[in-house]
């Protein structure tokens, strides 16, 4: 049966405004990783460094979707391409998400150790032909984030630069936490993947706000000599 002028109009719409918010991600997450290229230069420190490459990771997963919606078929329910595009999109967002937690344990964590844990997850999971295992993995990031960033804060806010980042660790973890338990009854309301898409895309603008307005260099140096 072929699809309706309606069903056609609305996948069009739908898939439009994902790719839009998929978009809007990438480039939030590009601008966090250009706009701190100047405190890392400055200081060249290792948790900075990871902080701006698990942005940059975020940034490529969201831009790996967006190619997935130009390679499917219109107005075909391709399995595997959304599978690949799942798993693609959830390979980068794991390494992202490991390098964010490597920032704030930088001293004991080289990348290498990065890409060694997460090709460990990978292979594991193409071995049991299943995403469970990434899931899981993403599932103890997520927690060792949440955790690990509000254990940190509460010991340096006397640094204002960590704790801000600290600050949006915290932020993400939280915010990934609301959208987990919203997306299932979104789902049940046929909008869970636009929902998901919009508000993933807001969340990353403003984050990428923060990081313009707390850890610009230019920003910081105008607040101590307002403060002095």
């Amino acid at each position: 049966m072929r699809p309706g002028i309606g069903m056609i109009h609305t996948y069009t719409l739908g898939t439009g405004i994902e790719i839009f918010a998929f978009i809007l991600t990438a480039l939030a997450s590009f601008l966090i990783y250009y706009k701190t290229r100047k405190i890392y230069s400055l200081t060249e420190h290792r948790g900075i460094k990871y902080f701006r490459k698990g942005f940059l990771y975020f940034g490529f997963s969201s831009i790996i979707m967006v190619f997935t919606f130009f390679l499917q078929p219109p107005f075909i329910d391709a399995l595997i391409d959304r599978r690949i595009a799942f798993m693609t999109t959830s390979i980068f967002h794991l390494i992202g998400m490991s390098y964010l937690i490597a920032s704030m344990h930088y001293k004991k964590i080289s990348e290498y150790v990065i890409y060694l844990v997460n090709s460990v997850v990978i292979i594991l999971s193409f071995y049991f032909l299943g995403p469970r295992i990434m899931g899981l993995f993403g599932l103890i990031l997520l927690l060792t984030l949440g955790i690990t960033s509000i254990s940190k804060y509460h010991h340096t806010k006397k640094k204002k630069m960590f704790s801000q980042i600290y600050l949006i660790y915290i932020s993400m973890f939280l915010f990934w936490i609301f959208l987990a338990f919203t997306q299932g009854i979104t789902h049940l309301l046929k909008i869970g993947r636009f929902y998901g898409a919009i508000v993933t895309a807001i969340f990353f603008m403003y984050l990428a706000y923060l990081v313009m307005h707390e850890l610009a260099p230019e920003k910081r140096s105008n607040k101590k000599n307002q403060e002095q």
